[in-house]
């Protein structure tokens, strides 16, 4: 308790004869070993009120001087309808719970329920200590979970739990103290910038798909939030869109490009509350994964391929787990944008705020995957010094710029001729 050990007694008076040099770990006789299994029953019923209670002293306190009968009596056991019930109804900052994510933690907590039965014959979820939750979560990773998997299991049961101390009906987390496995996740890889030509050029037969991936690479948004993109987040006069991400809550503000308004103007403007292309909506609300599936399709028709160890395989072999991992498909489209956007000079602190992720970690770890030739042009801009490269030469455009900033009232006749000159135009009198 407050980080020392306290030693408190049970009460429990030992029958029988002990094991020799009163070694806890051998048996005693039938009698002593009777009075042990009632000592083990004190101890557990004391640890589940010390889990429970918000004030642990006042628990030790009464139990020194009067015992465990003469405690308080014993709280509801926390079941599984009940744990889930709290975690329902527990207030949340994010989007409101949807029915699968429901479906998934109610899963998960049976698996867990019925875990702690079988392993340490624990009906009580009160009850669970962080030792359990440590066994469970080793028992889970045998190989054929990924990390992220079991780390998002953990993720979903600590929740539940948080609820219970929310509501009071615990004093702590028992999952608070489980370390996070190392992220073992395969990242998407990003797309060329010939690659994307191509893939828009091919799907102009199938307008959805276009509609999609123009808007995917465009932006750099989730599959579901650019099948639901609605009017009233599309601002035409701004040149930019604004939305409220599905998956992070974030509130983000993406710049809209020729290509990209043009796209969206070709659906025609509708209301506010309508879906840009609502055929798309509604294809997403009955299979979220046709659409990805439609986009892989095609990528197998333009010369990607299913060959785990070519580089552009549409999946690759994990080190843990049974499935493989998605190397190309629809959330490719963000790595791409990410990739494009950090290799023309974009701060990464900017595309934080456009793309809506809540750390910059998550866009360095997982969607920034520079080319060697990518990688190359951006460290050609340092020193000479340090690459031995000449000094780079100023763009036509910055040339442009330069000599337009000399221009007056008497000089810009011999200037405009000059840059006339320079770039190949046509001289005056030259038709």
């Amino acid at each position: 308790m407050d980080g020392k050990r306290k030693k408190i007694a049970l009460r429990c008076k030992y029958a029988g004869v002990p094991p020799e040099g009163y070694r806890i770990s051998s048996p005693g006789d039938a009698e002593f070993e009777a009075s042990r299994k009632l000592a083990l029953e004190e101890e557990a019923k004391l640890a589940a009120r010390l889990q429970r209670s918000n004030n642990p002293a006042q628990v030790l306190a009464e139990w020194s001087r009067n015992g465990h009968s003469e405690l308080a009596p014993t709280p509801e056991r926390l079941t599984t309808d009940k744990l889930y019930a709290l975690w329902l109804k527990q207030p949340r900052k994010r989007k409101s719970k949807s029915p699968k994510h429901g479906e998934e933690v109610r899963r998960q907590l049976s698996m867990f329920a019925g875990y702690m039965q079988q392993k340490f014959s624990v009906e009580d979820l009160g009850t669970v200590e962080s030792r359990h939750c440590k066994l469970y979560v080793s028992d889970l990773d045998d190989g054929k979970l990924t990390n992220g998997s079991i780390n998002k299991r953990v993720g979903i049961l600590s929740a539940l739990y948080n609820a219970a101390v929310y509501y009071e009906y615990l004093s702590r987390n028992p999952f608070e103290k489980v370390e996070e496995l190392e992220d073992d996740s395969i990242s998407r890889r990003a797309f060329s910038q010939q690659e994307i030509e191509v893939i828009l050029d091919r799907c102009q037969d199938d307008p959805q798909l276009h509609f999609l991936i123009a808007v995917g690479v465009s932006t750099g948004m989730r599959l579901v939030d650019c099948c639901q993109l609605r009017w009233r987040e599309v601002d035409l006069n701004r040149g930019c869109i604004r939305i409220k991400t599905r998956k992070t809550g974030k509130e983000v503000a993406i710049p809209l490009f020729p290509r990209l308004r043009n796209v969206l103007i070709s659906r025609g403007v509708g209301n506010p509350e309508d879906f840009v292309y609502p055929a798309v909506a509604k294809q997403y609300s009955r299979n979220t994964k046709l659409l990805d599936k439609r986009l892989k399709e095609l990528l197998l028709a333009i010369g990607f391929n299913l060959d785990d160890a070519d580089e552009k395989s549409l999946q690759v072999v994990r080190e843990k787990g049974s499935r493989r991992a998605s190397t190309f498909g629809f959330h490719a489209l963000k790595t791409t944008f990410i990739t494009l956007a950090v290799a023309s000079g974009v701060p990464i602190s900017v595309l934080q705020k456009v793309v809506g992720n809540n750390t910059v970690e998550v866009i360095i770890n997982r969607y920034i995957q520079l080319s060697l030739d990518q990688s190359r042009q951006a460290f050609s801009k340092l020193p000479t010094v340090i690459t031995g490269l000449p000094a780079s030469v100023p763009d036509a455009r910055d040339q442009v710029l330069a000599e337009v900033e000399k221009m007056n009232s008497e000089n810009w006749q011999i200037i405009r001729a000059e840059i006339l000159r320079r770039f190949g135009g046509k001289p005056d009198g030259v038709h």
